[in-house]
């Protein structure tokens, strides 16, 4: 699974191009730890959940399984499963992609105040900002998936492999 943004809708021939962008990553946000007790005690909430697993297989197959509990009686909600992650993840952690010593990177250059194309929606100054807590939102999500068995390369390529919980802090 790449993250690739598609400016607009693009016929063919209309010189569109793919951009790598941080729009991609904000699935690894949508991601939350249920304790079982939950589905006890919200009985519509568990029938709406098994309804979409009988119902919609085609959508339940790309998120989550939810409904299979961890040894400690987790149910481990989220839009990727791990296979998907960890596609996101090798993007993520390449450091010819996304990856720095400053956590992830802007690869776009873009000019102080107001952008001479409208390409990149006028003013950007919000591009400096958005960068530290979006960094912060990366490593907060990935605390809360799998467990220290679920091990990813970080850096990509380097053939060092890390749970999720060492990825933020890197290698040696």
């Amino acid at each position: 699974m790449n993250f690739i943004t598609m400016c607009g809708t693009c016929p063919a021939a209309s010189g569109c191009f793919n951009v790598r962008s941080m729009v991609g990553l904000i699935l690894i946000f949508a991601v939350e730890v249920l304790e079982g007790a939950v589905f006890e005690r919200l009985k519509e909430f568990a029938g709406h959940s098994r309804w979409f697993l009988e119902q919609r297989q085609d959508l339940a197959s790309l998120v989550s399984r939810w409904h299979e509990a961890s040894g400690g009686e987790e149910h481990l909600m989220s839009l990727l499963r791990g296979r998907r992650l960890k596609a996101l993840l090798r993007r993520m952690l390449a450091e010819d992609e996304v990856l720095s010593n400053a956590g992830q990177q802007h690869s776009v250059s873009y000019l102080e105040g107001e952008s001479t194309s409208g390409v990149f929606g006028g003013n950007s100054n919000w591009r400096g900002p958005i960068w530290m807590p979006v960094n912060f939102l990366v490593i907060e999500s990935l605390g809360r998936f799998y467990g220290p068995s679920f091990k990813v390369e970080c850096p990509t390529g380097s053939g060092v492999y890390m749970n999720l919980a060492e990825v933020p802090v890197g290698p040696g």
